[in-house]
């Protein structure tokens, strides 16, 4: 070999030209052509072959599917509904059994309203009567709670009447219903409300008369004078008479009807009672001031307690 030929590893057996190390510059162009048509050939096919599959998958999510119907069947929510309807169309006071009964069926109603998969009728339903079952049972929960029957009725035929189908077992409202849930009865009036503040002031005017023989008993230690005697001996033989006339009129014990009246009544009883420990009938003792305008006191507050009782119950 002479020092003019090359190499023989550096010439390009194909093209025959000289070569660095990297090899055969026309061999690398070739190389690098042949990968860049490969892409293109298969950017081409993946063109040809995503797109209708894409414009397949976009069809199948837009196309419209059944529809389904804008009222629930009530059938699978018959049980929550008839025991809400017990309630929601009673004639008689709703008190705080029933109460618990609505609460607890309006609980069971959102219950089967929410499913995995709703659909948009149960979302619409659960929705609107899920609100208002919610505040419904807030206000039905206390034991003291004060439900408006007749509204809450008429906002369940509204719901009812938008979310369900029609069923022949739905209750349905009527002019006399509304007349009977607007009595003072289905309120839980007493008979005769005012005659709680009318036995109220009887006794506080038997109260007035107590008062002033207590004040003019004498303090420990001095003795009554003739007139304070005559008084004391009085109120004695009259007061216990006029506290049993007092208590002949309080009302007999509403126990059907709203739990405000029954507190009022309980109330009003232990401020008679409390009345009646002021002056025994067998007293032939004065009592000293101090210890008669005491016990007056107690009474006194008693008293206080069945008139705000008898002031907050409903009307």
């Amino acid at each position: 070999m002479t020092t003019t030929d090359p190499p023989p590893g550096l010439v390009c057996e194909t093209h025959q030209v000289r070569h660095g190390p990297r090899g055969c510059p026309r061999c690398r162009h070739e190389a690098h052509q042949a990968q860049r048509a490969e892409r293109d050939r298969f950017r081409r096919t993946a063109v040809v072959v995503l797109v209708p599959l894409l414009a397949f998958g976009i069809w199948l999510a837009l196309r419209p599917g059944p529809q389904s119907p804008r009222r629930l069947d009530p059938a699978p929510y018959r049980e929550a509904i008839t025991t809400i309807e017990s309630v929601l169309y009673a004639r008689e006071f709703v008190d705080g059994g029933d109460r618990y009964v609505l609460s607890q069926a309006l609980r069971g109603l959102e219950q089967d309203l929410k499913h995995t998969f709703p659909s948009v009728a149960q979302r619409e339903a659960l929705k609107a009567i899920g609100s208002w079952a919610m505040v419904t049972r807030v206000k039905a929960d206390p034991i003291d709670a004060r439900l408006d029957i007749p509204a809450l009725r008429a906002r369940w035929e509204q719901l009812r009447g938008e979310h369900f189908q029609t069923a022949e077992w739905f209750r349905q409202g009527s002019a006399d219903l509304e007349d009977v849930q607007y009595s003072d009865a289905s309120r839980g009036l007493p008979d005769d409300p005012d005659a709680y503040q009318r036995t109220m002031d009887q006794l506080m005017s038997v109260l007035q008369d107590v008062n002033k023989v207590f004040s003019a008993l004498p303090p420990r230690g001095r003795s009554a004078s003739e007139s304070v005697r005559r008084e004391w001996d009085f109120a004695v033989s009259h007061v216990p008479s006029d506290l049993a006339a007092v208590r002949g009129n309080l009302p007999l014990y509403p126990a059907d009807r709203d739990r405000s009246w029954q507190q009022a009544h309980t109330a009003l009883d232990a401020a008679i009672t409390a009345a009646e420990q002021l002056i025994p009938a067998d007293a032939a003792k004065l009592p000293d001031r101090l210890g008669a305008q005491q016990r007056y006191s107690k009474a006194l507050w008693k008293v206080s307690v069945a008139q705000r009782a008898i002031d907050g119950a409903p009307r």
